[in-house]
């Protein structure tokens, strides 16, 4: 019972026949391949996007509702551009790899420009 939780089979294979042939779940566009099971191990989730991707979509999103003004989205997209610049730096000196001391940092500095475009949405200024 157990391994069947964990997405492992009897014959120690991981994945379902379906996903090894290829099958994906109706409503999934082409160009979006499954890349991890899901925690029940019912389905593949998609887990390529990245966290500033996301977070652009997020300040784009808060431009096109206008929770967003031109100061506060300038000051957002700063932000970023230095943090993938930070990232870049950091990958060129280590061969392109990095430290998981610079993983934390990285987080966190994420983190924080998460919170910060959340209160800027939401502090009822109006484009």
């Amino acid at each position: 019972m157990l391994d069947r939780r964990i997405g492992q089979r009897r014959d120690a294979t991981r994945a379902p026949i379906q996903a090894r042939n290829g099958w994906r779940p109706p409503g999934r566009p082409l160009d979006q391949q499954p890349a991890a099971l899901s925690k029940d191990c019912r389905f593949f989730v998609q887990t390529s996007r990245t966290t500033s991707e996301n977070q652009q979509d997020r300040i784009a999103q808060g431009v096109k509702s206008g929770q967003l003004t031109a100061g506060e989205t300038a000051n957002l997209e700063h932000k970023e551009a230095k943090l993938n610049r930070e990232i870049r730096h950091d990958r060129k000196q280590n061969g392109g790899n990095l430290t998981n001391k610079e993983k934390r940092q990285i987080n966190r500095q994420q983190n924080q420009l998460s919170k910060q475009i959340y209160r800027d949405k939401h502090n009822g200024r109006r484009q």
